[in-house]
């Protein structure tokens, strides 16, 4: 399907399913794409929606895990890399479910493992699973860490920066304050050495007030059995009109309660749709769980085949390993018998020894020689290498012509 809004041209490639959108002056730049995937939501130049179901809105946003959201000029949700030198993509993080809001926000582009995260604001990053990044230049580089404030930074496992430059270093730390910084593990620290603290109402007309009159002192025995040390009376002589008000209070909060059924039952309403509404997406993940133990099964198969690939590798490696001890051992021959050498007078039988080396290998060669006369020669040698126990057989023979 294919959505046009005024101004705009889409175009929608079969095979993505999705919906993309330009300007009609188009040829100033890259055109959107949704690229091989299903569902996907492109608008701006440049804009792309790699992951299924994914949405890219604003030039050069980049969506590229399956239900994830890039708004904004430069946004990236899900992570990819390109290699300019190869001319193409080399890594899809496809990390799933991210979102990514604001200029050059990034959520879960910068690895594998960052599902779920999110970061709203400019160049705001989250950079681990269910990390939480809200403000301009806010990181949250750590597994369900929290950053919320301009250039906060929540830096390991589970570590929340709450304001302006906070820093939380540490695993399940917490930083509170403008430029507050935590200093160790499970630690909350609020504010800097130079922060000051109020609670509130201590110092308020109202405390005053309601701390004037008589002091009275109480006391514990051994029991811990309380006693005062005065009797107000007065006190309890207003308690009669103390009651009276408190009655008429009560019964305007009972009519403000009354006054609230209607809404609450139709909060209740709302309610029993969205229970629908979940019980339709609760059969939509089931239906994902199917495909995902189809790919499992997919990748299983895979990995055998691999397996078998490695093993057949192994033995090729095997075989060329032994051919080439072998060769060395025969050229080791060779040279054992080369250097055999007879007596050349007639009628004179003779033994002659050899030894040869190669790379590694070596070789004996023992041979008899005998003339029967000055113009014909007869020998026959024998020869062995030293490590393989491989034996070599060599007859010859010769005949003087003039």
């Amino acid at each position: 399907m294919a959505v046009a809004a005024a101004g705009f041209v889409a175009v929608a490639p079969a095979r993505a399913a999705g919906v993309i959108c330009q300007d009609f002056n188009g040829a100033d730049g890259g055109a959107a794409f949704a690229q091989t995937s299903g569902g996907g939501t492109a608008c701006g130049r440049s804009a792309n929606s790699d992951g299924a179901l994914s949405t890219a809105i604003g030039n050069g946003a980049g969506a590229f895990g399956d239900n994830s959201v890039a708004l904004g000029l430069n946004a990236s949700a899900g992570g990819l890399v390109f290699d300019v030198n190869a001319g193409g993509l080399t890594t899809d993080y496809n990390n799933a479910n991210t979102t990514a809001i604001g200029t050059g926000a990034q959520a879960g582009a910068s690895a594998i493992g960052q599902a779920n995260a999110t970061a709203l604001g400019t160049s705001a990053q989250a950079n681990a699973g269910d990390a939480t990044a809200l403000g301009s230049s806010a990181q949250a580089n750590g597994g369900n860490a929290t950053a919320l404030g301009n250039a906060a930074k929540a830096n390991a496992v589970n570590a929340v920066a709450l304001g302006a430059d906070a820093t939380a270093n540490y695993e399940a730390s917490v930083a509170i304050g403008v430029g507050a910084t935590t200093t160790r593990d499970n630690q909350v620290m609020i504010g800097t050495g130079n922060s000051t603290y109020t609670l509130t109402g201590v110092a308020s007309q109202a405390g005053k007030a309601a701390q004037a009159g008589p002091t009275y002192l109480l006391t514990t025995d051994s029991s811990g059995n309380l006693a005062a040390s005065t009797f107000d009376v007065a006190t309890l002589a207003n308690l009669p009109a103390q009651v009276a008000q408190n009655s008429s209070d009560i019964s305007t909060l009972n009519s403000t309660v009354s006054s609230h059924a209607t809404e609450l039952a139709d909060h209740e309403t709302r309610i029993t749709n969205n229970t629908n509404a979940i019980a339709v997406h609760t059969a939509e993940i089931a239906d994902l769980d199917t495909r995902v133990t189809t790919n499992t099964s997919n990748i299983t198969q895979l990995d055998g085949r691999v397996g078998a690939l490695e093993a057949g590798i192994q033995n090729l490696g095997d075989q060329i390993s032994e051919t080439r001890t072998e060769a060395r051992a025969g050229t080791a021959l060779a040279l054992a018998t080369a250097g055999l050498r007879y007596d050349d007078r007639p009628e004179k039988l003779s033994l002659a020894g050899g030894f040869g080396y190669f790379k590694g290998q070596s070789g004996l060669a023992l041979g008899l020689g005998y003339n029967t006369s000055e113009d014909f020669r007869l020998n026959a040698a024998l020869s062995a290498t030293t490590r393989q126990g491989d034996v070599g057989v060599s007859v010859g023979a010769s005949w003087t012509l003039n």
